[in-house]
């Protein structure tokens, strides 16, 4: 399972179907404007609020890890896809937590994800576990600034 350094760490989940440049360019963003050692893909198997996923998650796991390949702090964990099932991103967090005690955390989101999240699982002690980046997602242009909530 996945063994991170204690570092400032940012874990960006989602369905990646297809991962895209706009996910890179995020991702990047958020590591470079909070100084995050690391940012996690991670991959879920199946959404828990029924969203379609139309590949494969070793198909979508092997996209992120082919897009992800140039760049040296990027890092994919298939840790919810080993799971099966319906993921939640609150249990997640408690598991990267409990291997990872001295590290702090940052949960990368879409304005989107952000507008939703008061739907989450455990969303409140969600949001006490992690810092929250909030990106715009409405054009790569945008992507200038992402927000910590």
């Amino acid at each position: 399972m996945v063994k991170l350094e204690n570092k400032k760490i940012g874990i960006f989940g989602g369905t990646f179907d297809p991962v895209h440049i706009g996910h890179l360019a995020i991702a990047e963003k958020a590591r470079e404007q909070f100084s995050l050692s690391r940012v996690l893909f991670i991959p879920v198997f199946k959404h828990p609020y029924s969203k379609k996923i139309y590949a494969e998650p070793e198909h979508r796991l092997e996209m992120l890890k082919i897009a992800i390949s140039t760049n040296p702090f990027f890092e994919v964990s298939d840790i919810e896809i080993k799971r099966g099932g319906s993921s939640y991103t609150f249990d997640t967090i408690n598991l990267l937590k409990e291997r990872n005690p001295q590290s702090e955390f940052f949960l990368i989101v879409g304005l989107d994800a952000f507008f939703d999240f008061p739907n989450w699982y455990k969303a409140e002690k969600l949001a006490e576990k992690v810092k929250l980046l909030v990106a715009p997602r409405e054009k790569i242009e945008d992507i200038e600034k992402v927000k910590e909530i």
